[in-house]
C-alpha cells in the first residue's frame, strides 16, 4: 500500500491480497460478459460501471509493473502558475490540496501517479474483456456502445490533486461512440460536446420519440461526418454559480462573485 502517513484510506494504492478475479471491476466485466454472451430475443441496455480510476487506486501487480518509477512523468508546474486566478479560483484550487502536499512531503508524487496509471491500464482491460466478449456475441453488429468517464483529474496541475474545478484537466473526459452503420471506427473530432448530449444521442440512434425539455443535443450528425459544422459551447458547472463555457479554441470562466477567467 502508499505507506503516505496521513492520507485518507481513499487516497490511499496498492494491491490486495486477493486473486485478480475478486476485484470489484473483474467481478463487475466478468457480470457483463456473462448478459453480453446470451440470447437476447428483445433489445436490451446494459450499463456496466468500471470503478477505477476512482480512489483508492487498487488494482493486481502487474498493472503497476507497466508503469516503473523511473519512467513516471510528473506534470510540470510553473511557480506563478496561481497568480493570475481571482480568490474564488484559487479557494477552489486549495480545496484538498492537503493530499497533494502529503503526498509530495512524503516523497511519494511518482507512485501516486504510478497508481492512477495502472488504475487506468486496469479499467482498460475489464473493457476489453467485455468488448471482446460482445465482439463474438449474436449482438456484435447491432449494439450501441458508448464509454465515457464522469470527470477529469488533477494531478499537481495548478497545485491541484483531484477533481471538481472548472478547468480542462478536470472537465475533460473520454467519450467514444460506436453506432453499427452510422459512426467509421477510427473517426475522431474535436467538436466541444457534453455529456448531457448522451441522452438525446441515444434516443435518436435507437428509433426513439425524444421528450422536448432535454438540454443535450443529438450527436449523430457528427458521428455521420465527424467534420460537420457544430457551432456550439457547452457548459460545466461545479457549484453554485461557477460555469465554464467551452468551445473548440476558449474557455471562458465565471465564479458565483462575478470573476472570471479566459
Amino acid at each position: 500500500f502508499s505507506g503516505v502517513p496521513g492520507l485518507p484510506h481513499e487516497n490511499d494504492w496498492g494491491s490486495l491480497r486477493i486473486p485478480d478475479a475478486d476485484y470489484d471491476d473483474a467481478r463487475s466485466a466478468a457480470y457483463a460478459s456473462k448478459f453480453l454472451e446470451a440470447e437476447h430475443e428483445k433489445p436490451f441496455f446494459l450499463a456496466c460501471g468500471i470503478f477505477r480510476p476512482h480512489l483508492p487506486w487498487y488494482v493486481p501487480r502487474k498493472y503497476f509493473d507497466l508503469y516503473p518509477l523511473d519512467e513516471i512523468i510528473v506534470p510540470k508546474v510553473p511557480d506563478n502558475d496561481l497568480d493570475d486566478l481571482p480568490a474564488a479560483g484559487l479557494e477552489l484550487a486549495a480545496t484538498r490540496r492537503s493530499d497533494l502536499i502529503t503526498i509530495n512531503n512524503a516523497g511519494k508524487r511518482k507512485e501516486a501517479i504510478q497508481a492512477y496509471l495502472a488504475s487506468i491500464s486496469y479499467a482498460d482491460a475489464q473493457l476489453g474483456r467485455i468488448l471482446k466478449t460482445l465482439a463474438q456475441s449474436p449482438s456484435a453488429a447491432t449494439t450501441i456502445i458508448i464509454l465515457w468517464a464522469d470527470h477529469g483529474w488533477h494531478l499537481g496541475e495548478k497545485e491541484r490533486w483531484r477533481k471538481q474545478t472548472l478547468w480542462r484537466e478536470s472537465t475533460r473526459v473520454p467519450l467514444i461512440i460506436v453506432a453499427p452503420g452510422i459512426s467509421q471506427a477510427g473517426t475522431h473530432t474535436n467538436a466541444p460536446v457534453s455529456l448531457m448530449d448522451l441522452y438525446p444521442t441515444l434516443v435518436e440512434l435507437a428509433g426513439l420519440e425524444e421528450p422536448h425539455d432535454l438540454e443535450g443535443v443529438s450527436l449523430v450528425p457528427l458521428l455521420k461526418n465527424p467534420g460537420a459544422p457544430w457551432d456550439r459551447a457547452v457548459v460545466t458547472t461545479n457549484g453554485f454559480r461557477n460555469h465554464a463555457v467551452a468551445n473548440e479554441r476558449y474557455r471562458y470562466i465565471r465564479y458565483a462573485d462575478g470573476t472570471e477567467e479566459l
